[in-house]
């Protein structure tokens, strides 16, 4: 179902553009026509006045197209990071590790076959991520994943051979890096430094990520993996939302 709204929503976006797009022609025509008649009359005030108008009508156009475009791009870019990030779990099986991987330690050894491979899993990951912190250092869903990743990570080798915990609430994030300066400084501890954008971003990627992770686990069933990544990103989304209801509420409403 949310294949098919995302679907839906990039054709709406399609249509606005194709609209834009037609109103930006008809206005450079009216535009090309002013300018020929202001190269008869240059001082004609209602010609310079209507000249003046639709250029900034045509301005206010472009700057739809531009953030349409920025919307599409960045839909499209989550979509792919979530796909992506979930393909990992789908595709560890057949991924190869680094020739200084291929001996475990040897507390790891005490481990089932299944809970070593599940290290081998969560370590892979964890070094996916740990990339992606270098071409985008700061960023707080990375971050978040990466004490995520770490913390089962920790959990196995610490037990050894004992099942890991599949915890049902998401584990204690760092805190995310202070954005560009407040015009105003924060009016609540909730606030941390983010403004309610930021959270409502953060809380429409995890919900993503928990739609996506539905609809593979119901797909896919023996991916019981996906219960416990599930359970931690809706203890996340809860979070956020706690987080979005303790901001100062703006007024103007």
């Amino acid at each position: 179902m949310s294949e098919a709204a995302d679907l839906s929503a990039e054709r709406d976006r399609q249509t606005q553009l194709l609209l834009l797009k037609r109103k930006l022609k008809a206005r450079d025509k009216v535009l090309l026509h002013l300018e020929q008649r202001l190269r008869m009359a240059p001082d004609n005030q209602h010609w310079l006045f209507l000249k003046d108008e639709h250029e900034k009508t045509r301005l206010d156009l472009h700057e739809q197209m531009r953030q349409l475009e920025l919307e599409r791009q960045g839909s499209h870019q989550l979509t792919q990071w979530v796909e992506g990030y979930l393909s990992h779990w789908e595709d560890a099986d057949q991924e190869v590790l680094d020739p200084g991987e291929s001996e475990a330690p040897t507390k790891n050894q005490a481990l089932s076959a299944e809970q070593a491979h599940e290290l081998e899993t969560w370590q892979s990951l964890l070094r996916k991520v740990e990339a992606r912190l270098l071409r985008l250092p700061g960023d707080p869903r990375l971050l978040d994943l990466r004490a995520s990743h770490q913390m089962r990570i920790q959990a196995l080798q610490n037990f050894g051979s004992e099942p890991a915990p599949i915890p049902t609430a998401a584990p204690p994030a760092p805190p995310p890096p202070l954005p560009e300066p407040l015009s105003e400084p924060p009016k609540t501890a909730a606030l941390q430094g983010r403004s309610r954008e930021q959270i409502e971003k953060e809380l429409e990627i995890w919900a993503k990520l928990v739609k996506k992770s539905q609809e593979r686990l119901a797909a896919k069933p023996e991916l019981a993996h996906l219960r416990g990544m599930i359970a931690e990103h809706q203890a996340k989304m809860a979070s956020l939302v706690a987080e979005l209801a303790a901001l100062p509420q703006e007024n103007g409403n």
